[in-house]
């Protein structure tokens, strides 16, 4: 597949965006303008589409064993990742502390914060060994009280990323089968809607659950599946992302909606290069400055709340939190020393593994039981 660079691009910005809104969070500022701005939920459930299209074009354009593609995801996500969690158990007890400091906050927000670490304190092993497993995401609170946002929040949405790396190979391969496809469709809606009857209790702050977030990798996914189909017929194209927009007003979400907007209002630009607003956005997601982040951005959405907690405790500690204003300004500086520490991670860490994995990995093409050898919905873009 030909990299689609504008997506690299938009996965930089939604880092940034759940940057913000945890600024944000602690800036206390949460009304108005600020809600909008403060949705990061938003932008990880962008994160999400953006994982089930990179997936299922990885899998149509390499084909590969099980064993292998396996090992590929693991090498990309798991060392930043355990950096993450190291981080996140040297910090993670600031979050409650920080938030108890800060007079603007309220004690709604302040009381979860806490009842998540005195979980972690009274059960610290349960919380470890399902974060090392990378599954402290399918555990639901009524298990271990904030399994998925303990240690290191952000990522509660590694663990449900590598649940969709686990049976993605299935899902695309049934969905590329036309006579199957409105079948495992049909089932994903299912799975999804009684999931959000009977587990949302248990995952009440986030959906790190697989089942209840399999509509957002499907969208990703059906976009691979038909990309060719997408970029040749302009009337498909429009009218699939008003499609896609107008259900998700229907569904009432708020999160929905903008993630799919957003994901719609890109794939339409990427796709339509000679209408005047689609060039002007792809021109600006074609950057090279913000490709050159959005590379690198994995790390920037790993360390960011360990730097944001750990700054927020200076800033305290030393005064700065007598002023609302003043303490956002103080927390926006961990924007660049985060960006900073990111592109270092990709450049000198990330990269070389990946790099090392590859060599490790490498062998003949796979002539048989390999997963994704259609490569058409891909070729062309």
């Amino acid at each position: 597949m030909h990299k689609v660079s504008e997506l690299d691009a938009l996965r930089g910005l939604m880092a940034v965006w759940v940057w913000v809104s945890h600024v944000l969070f602690f800036g206390g500022l949460s009304s108005g303008i600020f809600y909008y701005i403060g949705l990061g939920g938003a932008a990880v459930k962008v994160f999400i589409i953006l994982s089930g299209f990179a997936i299922t074009c990885s899998l149509m354009n390499r084909p590969q064993t099980y064993r292998d593609y396996m090992r590929r995801r693991f090498w990309r996500i798991y060392p930043v990742y355990l950096v993450g969690l190291g981080l996140g158990l040297a910090t993670f007890a600031l979050y409650a502390q920080n938030a108890e400091a800060l007079n603007w906050m309220h004690a709604g927000d302040v009381a979860p914060l806490r009842e998540r670490i005195e979980s972690f304190r009274t059960s610290p092993v349960p919380h470890i060994v399902s974060h090392l497993l990378l599954l402290h995401g399918v555990i639901p609170d009524t298990w271990l009280y904030g399994s998925s946002l303990s240690i290191n929040g952000p990522l509660w949405s590694l663990s449900l990323e590598w649940q969709f790396y686990l049976l993605a190979p299935l899902i695309v391969t049934v969905l590329q089968t036309p006579r199957q496809r409105w079948i495992l469709l049909g089932a994903m809606v299912a799975v999804t809607a009684v999931a959000a009857e009977k587990f949302s209790g248990g995952f009440s702050i986030v959906p790190s659950f697989l089942p209840l977030v399999l509509g957002y990798f499907a969208v990703g996914i059906l976009t691979a599946l038909h990309l060719d189909r997408l970029r040749s017929d302009a009337e498909l194209r429009f009218g699939a992302a008003a499609l896609l927009v107008l259900l998700a007003t229907a569904a009432g979400s708020q999160e929905f909606f903008f993630a799919t907007a957003i994901w719609s209002v890109v794939m339409v630009a990427v796709l339509t290069p000679d209408l005047a607003p689609c060039r002007w956005l792809g021109r600006m997601l074609a950057h090279p400055w913000l490709i050159f982040f959005g590379e690198r951005s994995y790390g920037f959405y790993i360390f960011h709340m360990p730097a944001l907690l750990f700054w927020g405790g200076w800033l305290i500690a030393n005064g700065y939190a007598g002023n609302r204003w003043i303490f956002i300004a103080g927390l926006a500086l961990t924007l660049p020393v985060t960006m900073l520490a990111a592109i270092l991670s990709y450049d000198f860490f990330e990269r070389p593994i990946q790099r090392w994995s590859r060599r490790k990995g490498a062998k003949p093409a796979v002539r048989g039981h390999a997963i994704g050898r259609d490569r058409s919905a891909v070729e062309k873009i």
